[in-house]
C-alpha cells in the first residue's frame, strides 16, 4: 500500500483486500473451454472489492456438510461444503 497505488487507496472507503475466490477451469470436447470464478455469499470484502469484479450472477451459496458421504459418493473424514452451480460452455 505504498507509492500512489497507496496514496490512492487511502482517499477511498475501498479495502485493497479482495474477497475470496474458487477458480474453475471447465473444458468438454467440441465446447470453449471457460475459466471463470465464484465469490463466496456474505464473504468478507464482498462489498467493497478492490478490482470490482464481483458480479451477482458469480455470488454463490456455499454449504457446510458435516463429514461422511460426499455427493461423489467418496466418504469425507472432514466437513465440506457443497455448492450448487451451473456453468454454460459455448459450442
Amino acid at each position: 500500500m505504498d507509492g500512489t497505488v497507496g496514496d490512492l487507496m487511502r482517499e477511498t472507503d475501498i479495502s485493497h483486500y479482495r474477497p475470496r475466490t474458487f477458480n474453475f477451469y471447465i473444458s468438454a470436447p467440441g465446447y470453449q473451454p471457460l475459466i471463470t470464478h465464484l465469490f463466496k455469499k456474505d464473504a468478507r470484502y464482498i462489498d467493497s472489492d478492490v478490482v470490482f469484479g464481483v458480479k451477482e450472477e458469480l455470488i454463490a451459496e456455499f454449504k457446510k456438510q458435516p463429514a461422511g458421504k460426499t455427493p461423489t459418493g467418496e466418504v469425507s473424514s472432514k466437513p465440506f461444503y457443497v455448492v450448487g452451480y451451473d456453468f454454460t460452455l459455448s459450442k
